[in-house]
């Protein structure tokens, strides 16, 4: 089978089972263009993300999709959220381009549905600067992200994780081009915030710690990066283990 013939009626198990089973429920009581049944491929397309399978993830959001804009249009708002789930499935699949496609006409659609300055508008652009940067296009990339900070910050709060999120991702950005200094005073910004949401010893922070480290060592400051090193790593020891993400 092709990666555009996914079946949504391939045997499965569990939630994906349930939810296959309540979207041909709806269809044959409701009728197929139903919001009611958008809603249930959507909760389908994120069980199946959630399980990591894009491309039955994909069929689902697809048709989610189709369904909606015969409702509500192409700009209805619904149309939007499904738009930003497929950006993360092409993200998930490195195909970045319809990944760019599906975040920028999310960003668009809630842009003009509820203004520029909107946490969730922002947030659609930090979507929108990730396929960005996947695809080297960083000076694109960069504003996106800087708008994202000063909001999250004045919407949110400046110890909000959201903040510490889009300072990760400009961090990366900075690093990538060369501008590890400014990347981990980002760095340090997004540990601390994490330390105080979630205490010392979580595994954000060992990965945060991670992260801080590996900028602070292109910068040439060895002795620090170490320190940061060992202090992840006693967190490694403590809990087990976690995978640097």
């Amino acid at each position: 089978m092709g990666t555009n013939e996914v079946s949504l009626t391939e045997p499965t198990t569990g939630l994906e089972a349930r939810l296959l089973r309540s979207v041909a429920l709806a269809e044959r009581t409701l009728g197929p263009r139903r919001r009611e049944v958008a809603e249930l491929l959507r909760h389908l397309g994120l069980a199946h993300q959630a399980r990591e399978r894009w491309l039955e993830a994909r069929a689902a959001f697809e048709r989610a999709l189709a369904v909606v804009v015969q409702v509500g249009g192409q700009d209805d708002p619904d149309a939007a959220m499904l738009h930003r789930h497929l950006a993360e499935v092409g993200q998930a699949l490195g195909r970045y381009d319809d990944a760019e496609r599906h975040a920028r006409t999310a960003h668009q659609i809630r842009a003009a549905d509820l203004g520029s300055s909107h946490p969730i508008v922002v947030a659609d652009g930090a979507d929108l600067a990730a396929s960005l940067v996947a695809q080297g296009r960083y000076e694109e990339a960069e504003p996106l992200l800087r708008r994202a900070i000063d909001v999250f910050e004045t919407v949110l709060g400046p110890d909000s994780f959201a903040v510490a999120d889009a300072a990760d991702q400009l961090a990366a950005l900075l690093s990538s081009t060369g501008r590890a200094t400014e990347a981990v005073d980002l760095s340090s910004q997004s540990l601390a915030i994490k330390r105080d949401i979630f205490g010392e010893s979580h595994p954000e922070v060992a990965t945060a710690l991670h992260h801080l480290a590996l900028l602070v060592e292109a910068t040439g400051d060895p002795d620090r990066a170490s320190s940061l090193w060992a202090e992840a790593d006693a967190l490694l020891d403590k809990h087990g283990g976690w995978a640097l993400t």
